[in-house]
């Protein structure tokens, strides 16, 4: 059977699910509060689903087709700047203004993209789909980046050869308040997470789990 048919079928399952899962639970963190709440996870919903609908998003076919850490991470560049232009256009409409994070708009927050994506890995991965549902996919874990959020940002300030005078900025930011344009950052660090990862035996997404469960 054709492997993009296989992993289609996984993919409208598990990985619509789970980044739908993920982009409500991310939505209920930031929009907390707010008088138009369930409105604003309804809106994010709607961008991850119109999301879906673009082929070159298919998380899971898409780790399947890189050959290399660097195809994973222009692609990982994509993906995100896909999700954003999604949700931006999901929430750009007549019923409710297109909502800010802190200062920035939500159709810029990298770091919103980056955790809705990365989580939505780091989930199948948990549930040993990655690993187990798709025995090709077994050496190109270590590509996967690990989830910056506020716990990982703090652990990674920890590290010197990480929390460095090159990094310092990027990570004294709120994760939800780096954005698109500052993806160079974002790489830089995931780049030598992953680096030191490798050295130590161990891969991004591991190391997250290991670390905090």
């Amino acid at each position: 059977m054709n492997d993009k048919i296989v992993i289609d079928e996984f993919f409208d399952e598990f990985c619509v699910l789970a980044l739908e899962r993920v982009s409500r639970k991310i939505a209920s963190e930031l929009f907390k509060g707010s008088r138009e709440e369930e409105k604003l996870k309804e809106k994010m919903a709607e961008g991850v689903f119109n999301y879906c609908k673009l082929i070159d998003n298919d998380l899971l076919y898409t780790l399947k087709m890189c050959n290399n850490e660097d195809e994973f991470d222009d692609k990982h560049k994509q993906m995100c700047e896909n999700l954003l232009a999604c949700l931006k256009k999901a929430f750009n409409n007549e019923e409710i203004e297109n909502p800010f994070i802190g200062d920035i708009n939500i159709g810029e927050s990298l770091g919103c993209a980056q955790r809705i994506i990365n989580l939505t890995y780091k989930q199948l991965y948990s549930y040993s789909f990655i690993s187990n549902g798709i025995a090709s996919f077994d050496t190109k874990i270590t590509y996967l980046h690990c989830v910056l959020d506020s716990n990982v940002i703090r652990e990674l300030k920890n590290m010197d050869d990480i929390y460095n005078e090159e990094n310092k900025a990027f990570l004294d930011t709120e994760w939800s308040q780096i954005k698109m344009e500052n993806y160079d950052e974002y790489l830089k660090v995931q780049k030598t997470l992953r680096k030191k990862c490798l050295k130590e035996g161990t891969y991004p997404l591991k190391w997250e789990l290991e670390t905090f469960f």
